[in-house]
């Protein structure tokens, strides 16, 4: 699958931003846990993309598997009264970015080490199939409202499942939203194609695994659509929604400036004409900015929100 012509190319997600008031508990969980490295550590770099009214942090670390070019996590460190608007929210309130999915092996085993962290569960780890996958997954909250959407893959199995202990980068990110035909029409302005989409209830127990209870997971319909810019699970971008199960919206919180999964920046070839494109559709958006974003260097980037309040950022490195 390939993008349309056009004179500029946006790749999968390179980074996912995680404010915190405790940087030390994620720094802990995504290196002693998980067995990602710190790849860069250093004062705040300015975020000149962000609304003006946004919250600045004051530190940033930057955290992955070193050498995987996508799916790692930005540590932004707020003051504790910053909001984290998904903070107690269900899957079906939308509003921000719903979770990172992460690939691990043993999915039991890590339920129980991420429940001993303080973690909880939507539900327990459920199998159920997704198409013609059959996979282990769990939905768990950690501090700052931020889920994780733990991942194995039991059929068939992958060729590289990731590393035997630890677990693998960040794959996908999901968001709740009321609108998925009006996402994917932003996300394919942006360079994006769908790669999947269906609109039905949940096969198997996949409902319960989305927190529904057990007597309705089996009958609610719910909206789901998966995007990237060449149709990968590498970056790839979620949606989900409950047409006949509305939730609280939690937007009116949501911004790179709280704490909490706050943003996505997806690598692009030639910035400067997909501003061009994007002013020309009638988009509104920030930048083109130029600063130094640690340890790329110089960048050129623009910005935009979704219409349920997720932050984008599209960044080349000059």
């Amino acid at each position: 699958m390939t993008q349309p012509t056009r004179d500029w190319v946006t790749r999968g997600y390179a980074e996912a931003g995680l404010g915190t008031a405790d940087p030390g508990f994620w720094l802990r969980f995504f290196m002693d846990q998980g067995g990602w490295s710190l790849i860069w550590d250093g004062p705040a770099s300015g975020q000149p993309l962000w609304p003006h009214a946004a919250a600045r942090p004051g530190h940033e670390w930057l955290l992955g598997q070193r050498d995987w070019p996508t799916g790692k996590v930005r540590l932004f460190a707020f003051d504790p009264d910053v909001p984290a608007p998904r903070h107690g929210a269900n899957t079906w309130d939308t509003g921000g970015i719903f979770d990172l999915d992460l690939r691990v092996r043993d999915l039991p085993a890590w339920a129980r080490r991420l429940e001993a962290d303080g973690f909880t569960g939507m539900s327990e780890p459920i199998t159920w199939p997704f198409g013609e996958l059959r996979i282990g997954e769990w939905l768990a909250q950690g501090p700052d409202g931020v889920v994780l959407a733990l991942v194995e893959r039991l059929h068939p199995p992958l060729e590289n499942p990731g590393p035997a202990s630890g677990f693998g980068h960040a794959f996908n990110s999901s968001q709740s939203v009321r609108d998925v035909d009006a996402h994917l029409a932003l996300f394919k302005a942006l360079g994006f194609q769908p790669r999947l989409r269906q609109i039905e209830p949940l096969g198997g127990r996949g409902g319960e695994m989305l927190g529904l209870p057990a007597n309705a997971a089996g009958t609610t319909v719910v909206d789901l659509a998966i995007s990237h810019p060449t149709g990968e699970l590498d970056g790839s971008v979620e949606f989900v929604a409950f047409p006949d199960h509305p939730g609280r919206h939690v937007a009116a919180t949501a911004s790179p400036g709280c704490r909490g999964l706050n943003l996505l920046r997806f690598p692009v070839t030639n910035i400067d004409a997909m501003a061009r494109d994007l002013a020309e559709s009638g988009f509104e958006f920030r930048g083109p900015l130029d600063w130094q974003l640690p340890p790329l260097g110089a960048v050129r980037g623009v910005a935009l929100g979704t219409p349920d309040g997720s932050w984008l950022e599209f960044i080349e490195h000059l």
